[in-house]
């Protein structure tokens, strides 16, 4: 046995009463000017779930009347709207309760504040805050005194807690919704035998509604449990797809922690190189002191006996400074030519006998026949 549709009675709009969003429709948008006949003219608007106008109906509007309220006799009244639904899914939750609170879409050219009366709209906001209180301590709201009904949906919050299913319709019996309801809950199905629904090759008469019950509470249960099975498969498709996922993000963070390795090898590689190179450099650094100091100490004619001392001591110096010594010491060097020769004034021969020759430093060498035969007097 298949369900086609499913009607039912809804409180869609309570009349000048302020709902949980501060709102309140006039009697003379819904009832005098006629908007609560927009629901099914031009056209019949559409049942949607949580106001979503993307999503495919779940089902149409196909009466509408003004109706008083028991459960809210305060108020003007209420727009009555009979809904025929025929999404399976949703007809399915409008049976076992899920779907059971309202709430309506509007659009109006004429809003206005309920402590200045400004129509908000067409002139602006003005300085009164929706929600807020005044100076009597009563709310201020917004008075929506044109309207068009867009569509109704099924919400988990309604802003008017009085709208919702009041009744529903199997075997062209009208029964209480919430009646249906505490009969489910009680466990007690006597009651479903007045509900309304129009059910495919099956025609039984009112006073034989009991196997009627049996059908629907036996298609229930069997699309409940078929509704089980779809969403243990959903279940399992979602734990197949999300374990793929893992193991596309473990392979990543493997590559990722090689590049990391190779990257590090590569740094320590470098560093190793780099510790190569400047061992070299300091190796190098050191010959070239060391060859400076052994020119010195030749330049010098250093007394060997003492040679790891001198060593020692020029070593502390820089190499710059040591530097500076070479080279006076290759200058003064380079000043004795062949041709400082100190001759007899009685002779017309070149005295055998060395001659001191005082040079720019005031320091002395012995000369003889142009070459060097001693070293620096002062030199200690």
């Amino acid at each position: 046995m298949t369900i086609k549709s499913l009607d039912l009675k809804i409180a869609a709009t309570h009349i000048n009463f302020i709902n949980k969003n501060f709102l309140y429709y006039t009697d003379n948008a819904v009832v005098k000017k006629g908007g609560y006949k927009s629901w099914t003219e031009p056209f019949r608007k559409p049942q949607l779930v949580s106001h979503d106008t993307k999503a495919s109906p779940i089902g149409r509007i196909i009466d509408q009347a003004i109706e008083k309220d028991p459960l809210n006799p305060d108020s003007y009244g209420y727009v009555l709207i009979t809904v025929r639904i025929t999404d399976e899914d949703a007809i399915q939750k409008i049976l076992d309760g899920r779907y059971n609170t309202c709430s309506v879409g509007t659009t109006s050219n004429k809003v206005m504040c309920s402590e200045c009366g400004r129509i908000l709209n067409r002139e602006g906001l003005c300085k009164h805050k929706k929600g807020s209180l005044n100076e009597d301590g009563e709310p201020i709201y917004w008075k929506v005194d044109q309207l068009e009904y867009t569509e109704d949906s099924f919400v988990n919050e309604p802003a008017d807690a009085y709208s919702r299913i009041i009744s529903i319709k199997i075997n062209n019996n009208w029964i209480s919704y919430s009646d249906y309801i505490k009969s489910i809950d009680d466990g007690d199905f006597q009651l479903e035998d007045s509900m309304s629904t129009e059910v495919t090759n099956t025609t039984v008469e009112n006073n034989d509604a009991q196997p009627v019950v049996k059908e629907v509470k036996d298609m229930v249960e069997s699309e409940l449990r078929d509704h089980i099975v779809t969403l243990l498969k959903t279940i399992e498709d979602g734990k197949i797809a999300t374990a793929k996922i893992v193991d596309e993000h473990a392979v990543a963070i493997t590559g990722l922690q090689n590049d990391i390795k190779q990257k590090d090898e590569l740094l320590i590689q470098k560093d190793n190189d780099i510790n190569k190179y400047l061992a070299e450099v300091t190796k190098l650094e050191k010959n070239y002191k060391d060859s400076i100091i052994f020119n010195i100490m030749d330049l010098q004619k250093a007394d060997t006996t003492n040679k790891d001392e001198l060593v020692q001591r020029y070593t502390k110096r820089e190499t710059v400074s040591l530097v500076d010594t070479l080279n006076d010491l290759r200058t003064n060097f380079n000043g004795i030519s062949s041709t400082d020769r100190v001759a007899d004034p009685g002779s017309t021969t070149q005295t055998t006998e060395p001659t001191p020759v005082e040079n720019k430093k005031n320091s002395f060498l012995y000369k003889d026949r142009g070459f060097r035969i001693g070293s620096k007097l002062n030199d200690k």
